[in-house]
């Protein structure tokens, strides 16, 4: 249900894709370094593929138009995982990558890793619905409506933060079967993550031009529904960071069902159920 004109730009963009391969590789290694201790150099990988990312990609796009945005996206993760790659150096660096295959280590490795795809797939499905119902009801022209409402649902990475900044720390109280501990830490993981969500949460119902203007939203016809569809996606913010957060926590804790269970209400069936439903109501 797109117009020929965006479909072309679709069309174009699925051909750069490839240029994205990389981005698996930097999320790997990234999670291996901070694992590892290596926050200062996932810190600084991290800083350098959003600045090379977003200053290539306005004179990349301009230059060579969606091609340059692809290009823009695969300069940031090389040169982060390059940044990320030179902390096997570091005297601290317990990483040790054997030219070797084991069945067994590559099968608890897919184990955990289904996990985040079935976050990936969570994410896919609740944008692809959340599309679909704005450009059935409102038409094409609102999809940036959808871009307003998907970059108030990326503030979850706060919770990633939180929980990768403190996987080192309770990595080491499990491994000493010192649960106490461990219940400590994650209080204090997940009392973070509710309140950072909380107060996005309020910022962002008193200010939603906050988000329009940082996606360079300014038609005043789309300005008003860009505003509600903020408000939706803040309104359950600080839920979804706290079900991000115990996403993390119970995937250390070997609690597989707790972990999808916390993915399906962060990723897909708590946003997909309240946004529509928020905005069948109001838009009514």
């Amino acid at each position: 249900h797109i117009a020929a004109e965006m479909a072309e730009f679709v069309y174009l963009l699925c051909k750069e894709a490839f240029k994205a391969a990389i981005a698996p590789v930097f999320l790997l290694v990234n999670g291996l370094v901070c694992g590892d201790g290596g926050h200062r150099h996932a810190r600084l990988a991290l800083i350098t593929n959003i600045v090379v990312k977003f200053g290539l990609a306005v004179p990349f796009s301009r230059w060579f138009g969606v091609a340059g945005l692809a290009w823009s996206t695969f300069a940031g993760n090389a040169l982060a995982t390059v940044i990320l790659f030179s902390f096997l150096r570091d005297k601290a660096c317990t990483l040790n990558f054997r030219g070797r295959f084991s069945l067994r280590t590559f099968v608890a490795g897919v184990r955990y890793s289904v996990l985040d795809q079935f976050n990936m797939l969570g994410e896919t499905l609740k944008m692809i619905v959340v599309n679909r119902f704005v450009v059935s009801h409102f038409g094409e022209s609102y999809l940036p409506v959808v871009a307003a409402f998907s970059t108030v649902s990326m503030l979850v990475q706060f919770a990633a933060a939180t929980s990768n900044a403190l996987q080192p720390v309770m990595g080491v109280y499990f491994g000493e079967k010192n649960y106490r501990r461990v219940r400590e830490v994650a209080a204090y993981g997940a009392k973070f993550s509710f309140f950072v969500g909380l107060g996005a949460s309020a910022v962002l119902l008193a200010f939603p031009t906050v988000i329009t203007g940082f996606i360079g939203l300014n038609d005043p016809e789309l300005m008003a529904p860009a505003c509600l569809a903020v408000r939706i996606a803040a309104s359950f913010l600080a839920f979804t960071e706290l079900c991000f957060f115990f996403d993390s926590y119970f995937l250390y804790a070997n609690c597989f069902g707790l972990s999808v269970c916390m993915i399906s209400l962060d990723s897909c069936l708590m946003p997909i159920g309240l946004g529509l439903m928020l905005g069948g109501l109001f838009s009514a």
